[in-house]
């Protein structure tokens, strides 16, 4: 498991929850090895972040969940998530090179000042 920001969804997110009136503790990832599955380590994390957004004052456990992660919503769901707003991922397929790109000028600001009337 892995907990850090992503500023700017958070930060997105967090208004819409201040707007009305929600403090949240935000995960970003959380994952059981498949192998280990049905055994309550999932719910004993999200037990462990429910009491930590408690101490912290947090009124709400936020996370982000694939769409087409059937498992994780049912889980989710079945310990009463629910939708908060829907997000959109966008990719895009690079091709991999052996090198890096070539050094390239760099534009430099304009350090003329503007001319004074002298008025």
């Amino acid at each position: 498991m892995r907990l850090r920001g992503r500023r700017k969804r958070q930060l997105d997110q967090r208004a819409l929850l201040r707007e009305a009136g929600h403090a949240a503790l935000f995960v970003e990832e959380l994952a059981v090895d498949p192998d280990f599955h049905g055994q309550g380590i999932g719910s004993f994390i999200l037990e462990q972040l429910e009491h930590l957004a408690k101490v912290r004052g947090c009124t709400h456990l936020v996370l982000e969940v694939a769409e087409n992660n059937e498992n994780a919503l049912h889980f989710y769901r079945s310990r009463t998530f629910y939708k908060l707003d829907a997000a959109i991922f966008l990719a895009k397929k690079v091709v991999s090179e052996s090198e890096l790109l070539p050094p390239r000028k760099i534009r430099r600001k304009s350090s003329k000042k503007p001319a004074s009337t002298g008025m």
